[in-house]
């Protein structure tokens, strides 16, 4: 009797360690990609984007597949660098956790010229005093 209630103690903290220690063990969430888009990359403009993956099992292998404009390079899940050449640059990224479990995402790239600067009109909060010309 005694040698069960040990047993059952023994297995009781046993699973509890593992459970505190974030073991694996049990069916956790399937891998999967956090984001479907890319956002635009604009000539001579300073670029970077990350395509993260969730669930799985890490460590996480990033590879990618397709053309990468001149200027930007891929490393990890991230984009960096600065565009060199203007198109829409199909890619597929696959990435595969530790349990060997693969998913595969295509996204399009696209670099063009940075959008005309915004300007807006503010006016001082002052009090003015008779007509005045406002030219725009």
């Amino acid at each position: 009797m005694r040698l069960r209630m040990f047993r059952g103690a023994v297995i009781l903290m046993s699973a509890a360690l593992l459970d505190a220690c974030g073991s694996q063990a049990g069916p956790g969430e399937p891998l999967r990609m956090v984001r479907n888009s890319l956002s635009p990359a604009y000539i001579s403009v300073p670029y970077q984007a990350t395509l993260p993956a969730a669930g799985g099992i890490r460590p996480y292998t990033y590879t990618l597949s397709g053309k990468l404009p001149k200027g930007l390079h891929f490393r990890d899940g991230r984009f960096s660098g600065v565009a060199e050449e203007k198109g829409s640059f199909d890619l597929t990224l696959d990435v595969q956790d530790a349990a060997l479990s693969n998913r595969e995402q295509a996204f399009t790239l696209t670099v063009s010229n940075p959008p005309p600067p915004r300007f807006g009109f503010i006016l001082p909060p002052v009090t003015v005093k008779g007509t005045f010309t406002w030219v725009t």
